[in-house]
């Protein structure tokens, strides 16, 4: 077995469960802009907004009253777990169908007496990882962008939401490298699980208390979490090209990082 045709068997078991991540993905994104279009829900967000407490203000950021005002129920669509929740889950069943459960079922073995290499299998999982990021990322996009021409009547721009997808993309390839890492050093697919899963809510906990913990604002530079701003982003405040550049590069990083323990490591022994 090559790399090539282990690429394409992993691409194959994985293809349905991203096909139906990405419905999921353009039911809920068209269903907040179904929503967002009801001349009841507008009328009660205006009649509401103003009774939000200051403390909420502050944990959602600076423009996030604003944003909500113009953009109604759209923009919250790009912060809900759910959003974050698919991305995730997608990275794990990926992690788990290439990787973990190769270690887990002791089938690796096997693999590696035929000529490809842990390398090349990790790559496979980064290479199919960041394609199916992708895919996801451009499900909600053009969910978004055929909720608001259909039901949304004020016509509401489109110019903030290719730069909150392409933010929301880069962060969930950044926060896959951190679920790669945790993989090559598991013994089991169950731990890297509890684990992954584990690290994870503790950094989407740790950036949305940061506002109000101000000993979490010195950790939260490591956050995949601290650098997704979709209010800033609805408001026009766009994240720099700079720091896109430096995530990603620091995300390839964690990837040859991870790949290099995953290659090092004794599969037989975990």
């Amino acid at each position: 077995m090559n790399a090539k045709i282990h690429l394409l068997f992993s691409a194959k078991t994985l293809w349905q469960k991203l096909a139906m991540l990405c419905i999921a993905i353009i039911l809920f994104e068209m269903l907040f802009c179904l929503v967002s279009a009801s001349t009841h829900v507008k009328s009660e967000l205006h009649k509401d907004i103003g009774e939000v407490p200051k403390t909420v203000q502050k944990v959602m950021g600076e423009g996030f009253i604003e944003s909500v005002m113009k953009y109604g129920i759209v923009a919250i669509g790009y912060i809900h777990p759910f959003m974050f929740l698919i991305y995730i889950l997608f990275v794990f069943i990926s992690v788990s169908q290439i990787i973990t459960s190769e270690i887990s079922t002791g089938t690796m073995a096997f693999l590696l007496s035929r000529p490809v290499s842990r390398i090349q299998i990790f790559i496979n999982w980064v290479i199919i990882t960041v394609g199916g990021l992708t895919l996801l990322a451009l499900s909600s996009y053009s969910a978004v962008v055929a909720g608001l021409r259909l039901f949304n009547k004020d016509k509401l721009s489109l110019r903030p939401f290719l730069p909150l997808t392409t933010n929301l993309l880069i962060i969930m390839i950044f926060l896959a490298s951190y679920i790669g890492f945790i993989a090559a050093i598991s013994s089991t697919g169950k731990r890297m699980r509890n684990w992954g899963g584990f690290i994870i809510l503790f950094l989407y906990l740790a950036d949305v208390m940061s506002p109000v913990w101000e000993f979490l604002s010195y950790i939260n530079w490591l956050n995949p979490f601290n650098y997704f701003q979709p209010m800033s982003i609805i408001m026009q405040r766009y994240i720099s090209t700079f720091t896109g550049i430096i995530l990603l590069f620091v995300s390839g990083l964690i990837f040859t990082a991870s790949a290099y323990i995953f290659k090092k490591r004794d599969l037989l022994t975990g």
